[in-house]
C-alpha cells in the first residue's frame, strides 16, 4: 500500500499489517499545489502530478514525477499543455 502526503513531502509505502517498506522524501522543487495528485499503476509504478503551471514562455506544462525505487528519488517530466480549440 502507499500513502501520500503532500504537506509533509513524504510518500511511504507499507504492508498490510502496517510493516513500512520505503519512504521516499519528494524534493524541493516537486509539486506543491493543492490538488497535487497520486498514482499506484498495476506495474507497481507511482506517479505524482501537480495542476499545470506557466513555464518561462508564458505557456501551461503538466509536471509529473515518478519513482526512482532503486535511487529512492523522483524522475521529473514536463508536458507542455496544447490549447484547445473550438
Amino acid at each position: 500500500m502507499g500513502w501520500y502526503s503532500p504537506a509533509s513531502r513524504l510518500y511511504l509505502e507499507f504492508t498490510a499489517d502496517g510493516v513500512e517498506l520505503g519512504r521516499y522524501v519528494l524534493p524541493v522543487e516537486g509539486p506543491q499545489k493543492p490538488g497535487t495528485s497520486a498514482a499506484i499503476c498495476d506495474d507497481g509504478s507511482v506517479h505524482l502530478g501537480a495542476p499545470p503551471q506557466p513555464n518561462t514562455a508564458g505557456l501551461s506544462t503538466f509536471r509529473a514525477l515518478t519513482l526512482n525505487r532503486s535511487t529512492k528519488t523522483w524522475d521529473s517530466t514536463e508536458t507542455p499543455l496544447k490549447q484547445a480549440t473550438c
